[in-house]
């Protein structure tokens, strides 16, 4: 496995994520916070379902459940807003789009229009005389 987190940016990075944390209750979590900070960026960097995680990571449902935690208290938010305030890590700007939200519609990907039929036949129907814009 390719991980993206070194020691050397962990060294810096691990007390950004504690000091991120509002409150610590609960019992230590089975995937530390680097190793679950690497499964969030393999999903990010490989595209993949939450479901295809690895095994080396945990239960698929537990990093996933994580995240939506981390969401929802705002704990990945102040991450990401303490990495760009600090000048160590220089122009960390990145935006992690989940591709389950973002939907393109078939023409966006340069697909054909098939043309209309106006009729059971195929054949256009003349408009009726005498309505409006007539003649």
């Amino acid at each position: 496995m390719r991980y993206m987190i070194s020691d050397a940016l962990w060294k810096t990075f691990g007390p950004v994520v504690e000091q991120a944390r509002v409150v610590k209750s609960g019992g230590k979590p089975a995937l530390p916070d680097r190793d679950f900070l690497e499964a969030l960026l393999y999903v990010a960097r490989t595209g993949i379902p939450w479901r295809d995680v690895p095994d080396t990571f945990g239960s698929w449902d537990a990093v996933y459940k994580r995240f939506r935690r981390w969401v929802a208290s705002g704990r990945l938010r102040r991450v990401f807003e303490a990495l760009t305030a600090d000048p160590a890590f220089g122009d960390v700007r990145r935006a992690f789009i989940d591709s389950t939200i973002v939907r393109a519609h078939q023409h966006a990907a340069g697909a054909r229009r098939r043309q209309k039929k106006s009729g059971p036949s195929g054949r256009r129907r003349l408009r009726p005389s005498g309505g409006a814009g007539a003649g």
